[in-house]
């Protein structure tokens, strides 16, 4: 019941319930197996496709480095949804703190807790292609994740396109 609860949210309060998340783990679900096998059952498959949108959040949720995968991957979906959420959980997966930053900001930007990984130079340049690739294109939604994972990565390349993309009214919403 809560898993299903979990993934079909109420329609006045899409944000992620923590609640039932945190009940689930509590009880031993494996939610990132779950999620996984639900983004990647096949669209014919009766049922399963409704809850896609729902799996994605809950990934990006508890982004580690094994999702990797499958976040470059859905980076090249041609759902605008699955995209976005795919390189939001990549700039969560490449999260840095800048020193100087004021504390707990992210906090502001992202509704799930961020940890830093080690991850080696060419997945963080596949990552950071990809946030800038996002946050080029003509979809707002895509902007404003490639925006939001530039600002995660915390690299210092990245300020004076951050400071470009703030006069983007996707960005500033």
């Amino acid at each position: 019941l809560a898993l299903s609860l979990l993934l079909e949210p109420d329609p006045t309060n899409p944000e992620l319930d923590t609640e039932k998340l945190r009940f689930l783990e509590g009880q031993g679900v494996d939610l990132d197996k779950v999620c996984l096998g639900i983004v990647q059952a096949p669209e014919r498959l009766p049922g399963l496709p409704a809850y896609v949108y729902s799996a994605m959040d809950i990934l990006v949720y508890h982004a580690k480095p094994r999702l990797l995968p499958i976040f470059i991957h859905l980076a090249e979906s041609n759902d605008v949804y699955l995209r976005g959420r795919a390189v939001l959980g990549l700039g969560a997966l490449a999260y840095q703190e800048r020193s100087g930053d004021p504390s707990g900001w992210e906090r502001a930007v992202v509704n799930f807790p961020l940890r830093a990984y080690g991850l080696s130079v060419g997945e963080r340049q596949l990552i950071k292609k990809e946030a800038e690739q996002a946050a080029r294109d003509g979809n707002y939604r895509l902007r404003t994740a490639g925006t939001i994972a530039l600002a995660l990565m915390g690299e210092e390349e990245s300020v004076k396109t951050l400071q470009k993309l703030a006069k983007d009214r996707a960005y500033t919403l």
